[in-house]
């Protein structure tokens, strides 16, 4: 992942990935809408948001997507981290492609999805807090909290 570019976090995780978060990745490598494969992506489309975040921790890459829909816009406020209809936050384990400018190649088998706790956008659109639990996709037994303030773009 390319080092210029960081934004600073304050995030903690906890649980099956444990770690303190101070800087999170945007680049170049902008996906062309907003959703759970939305790397890079941060704002809005319409009645859809995302605010994606890039990070390394340890030796493993990892992508949080924080999802949120409302009609007829999403705006400012507290929105569930629990993956459904209306958005929620997934994290996702993968790598970045050096061949394609950084863009982060998700593992579709390992990922965490929003089970509990909300996180909120701040009215930058760009920045907020969360404190959510996270469930494994493939080990429903492995757990992530995540607690902090985010921050998607400069």
């Amino acid at each position: 992942m390319k080092a210029n570019a960081c934004n600073p976090e304050a995030l903690t995780f906890s649980g099956g990935i444990s770690g303190q978060l101070d800087h999170a990745i945007t680049d170049t490598a902008t996906s062309p809408h907003p959703g759970i494969d939305g790397d890079n992506f941060c704002g809005s489309v319409g009645e859809h948001y995302t605010a994606a975040l890039k990070f390394s921790i340890g030796d493993e890459s990892f992508l949080l997507d924080l999802n949120a829909d409302k009609y007829p816009a999403v705006g400012p406020g507290e929105y569930p981290a629990a993956s459904g209809f209306s958005g929620g936050a997934t994290l996702w384990l993968g790598h970045a492609d050096p061949g394609n400018q950084g863009r982060f190649i998700t593992d579709d088998k390992v990922f965490w999805t929003g089970t509990g706790g909300t996180f909120i956008v701040n009215p930058d659109l760009k920045s907020g807090t969360i404190d959510a639990i996270l469930t494994g996709s493939t080990d429903p037994g492995s757990s992530v909290q995540v607690k902090g303030s985010w921050r998607c773009a400069a």
